[in-house]
């Protein structure tokens, strides 16, 4: 657990050390000088976007030169492409110009409750963009990719929605659905939570229970939070945090920030 610990920090110190922090605007200001939710990290071939509301900046001209230049875009989805189902000012344009001038581009997202299949046709409802499932990558995924290279064809309690569960099924492994079976008399490797709306005492209870038998406990993020319309909803870290108090069991997060999900 150690050398994992110390291996992740000097990850997340390279990758620091190696992105170059930018204008809050700068990947949109050329395109949509209005809108000011954009703050951009990038690299000598990749800019990464992600939202920002306190930090704004004019662009220069070398600075907006330069993400024109860029060969490609990692994109972070809600609070930047959108706010629940209302599309952000100026993104429209901007992923038509990615598109236009043939840049690579991937939609990352720490939210595990939809498949990229319905994150593609998320963003065309909204944007009247398509693009395709391949291009969207989720928490959900890494989270199935990680469990099924630490035991191939396992078992899991799942708490959370239909992309945690499908991703995990496509992985080989065998998926308890507590929404539907809050109860289970099999022993499980691995207790997992995402996002879900549908979360109640008895599934806290059975997942403290197959935790306390050695199911290992893993969250698809962090995230304490999540913004709904004008006010917010607990997200993974505050759904499972009555599990890991009761079992005094430290889950381990996938998602953003963890190195894994890249």
């Amino acid at each position: 657990k150690q050398w994992y610990q110390r291996r992740v920090r000097g990850k997340k110190k390279m990758i620091k050390n190696r992105v170059l922090s930018s204008s809050s605007s700068l990947c949109t200001q050329y395109l949509a000088k209005t809108t000011k939710r954009f703050f951009c990290t990038h690299s000598n071939d990749i800019v990464t976007v992600t939202s920002s509301q306190s930090i704004y900046s004019k662009s220069t001209p070398h600075q907006l030169e330069n993400v024109r230049n860029k060969q490609g875009f990692i994109l972070d989805m809600d609070g930047v492409i959108y706010y629940g189902n209302k599309p952000i000012q100026g993104v429209k344009k901007f992923l038509e110009w990615i598109i236009e001038n043939k840049k690579q581009y991937l939609f990352l997202t720490n939210s595990s409750e939809r498949t990229p299949t319905q994150l593609s046709e998320k963003v065309k409802n909204i944007l009247g963009v398509s693009f395709p499932p391949d291009r969207f990558h989720t928490c959900a995924l890494s989270t199935a990719k990680f469990v099924a290279s630490q035991k191939h064809g396992g078992k899991a309690y799942v708490i959370g929605e239909h992309g945690l569960i499908q991703a995990l099924s496509s992985h080989g492994y065998t998926v308890f659905n507590s929404a539907e079976t809050p109860k289970i008399t099999e022993n499980v490797d691995y207790v997992i939570v995402g996002e879900t709306q549908q979360y109640n005492y008895l599934q806290i209870h059975h997942a403290v229970e197959l935790v306390l038998k050695g199911a290992k406990l893993i969250g698809t993020n962090r995230d304490i939070r999540d913004r709904m319309g004008n006010s917010f909803v607990p997200s993974t870290g505050a759904l499972i945090s009555p599990i890991e108090i009761t079992t005094n069991r430290k889950p381990y997060f996938m998602g953003k920030p963890n190195p894994f999900i890249m």
